[in-house]
């Protein structure tokens, strides 16, 4: 799949400038990995399937649709804050990133009479793999190993790589013996992002993390144009700092 031009820009743009802030260490480089749970929305657009079918005698289109919807989804991530450049005591630039693997939840399948058949039938098991990198701005606590505050914030600004698969995905590249055909939507997608991050020390002197993440595309494909939003809500626990 050709990734547009916009978003192999946005992501070159945000690896040259970690790496410009890199090379402009005014501290030892302090790299924090931590575990969380994330859950949100994102757009599952509308996609067909159809099958030849003989009905009193005369051989019509037999079809299964899959409306577009927003899919609950809910994962584990590993999220991973990179300083690269001290602006001050309370103040850093960094490199975060945060994958996801988890799954969605879509809408229901409708036959072509309007009967509602039920996902597990057609979805098979839901996958989805999420893969953010944002330069971020962080403020406080966590901002540096020098700060002395106990609440902290942080702003990031970069890209995602989402890829979501289910059974139809799976099934419409083989071969089958009832000449299913399928009509799907991009399974694959880089957005820009955004993220807003609060940081404090939990009752066991653990540093945890609220990040909400918002992102959104366009993509055209066989059924037309249609936006991609994704609303992530993220709470992570760091195991070093």
């Amino acid at each position: 799949m050709r990734i547009p031009r916009f978003y192999r820009m946005s992501l070159a743009f945000a690896l040259s400038v970690s790496m410009v802030l890199a090379s402009n260490f005014s501290f030892s480089q302090r790299v924090s990995i931590g575990l969380g749970l994330t859950g949100g929305t994102t757009h599952v657009a509308t996609s067909l399937r159809t099958i030849p079918a003989f009905t009193n005698g005369q051989l019509g289109i037999d079809s299964l649709t899959r409306p577009g919807s927003s899919a609950p989804f809910l994962g584990l991530n590993i999220p991973v804050y990179a300083r690269l450049y001290m602006l001050n005591a309370d103040q850093s630039i960094g490199l975060a990133i945060n994958p996801m693997f988890g799954f969605y939840i879509p809408a229901f399948t409708y036959g072509q009479f309007g009967n509602r058949v039920p996902n597990v039938d057609t979805y098979g098991g839901t996958v989805m793999v999420q893969v953010p990198l944002m330069i971020q701005f962080a403020q406080g606590m966590f901002s540096t190993a020098e700060t002395s505050k106990e609440r902290g914030w942080g702003l990031g600004l970069g890209a995602e790589a989402t890829w979501l698969n289910d059974s139809w995905q799976r099934k419409s590249g083989s071969a089958n013996p009832f000449n299913y055909t399928y009509t799907l939507p991009p399974s694959f997608m880089i957005r820009p992002m955004a993220a807003l991050q609060y940081r404090y020390w939990s009752k066991r002197d653990v540093p945890v993390e609220w990040v909400l993440s918002f992102s959104s595309t366009q993509q055209t494909y066989a059924l037309g144009t249609v936006n991609r939003p994704m609303i992530r809500l993220s709470y992570n626990a760091y195991l070093n700092y």
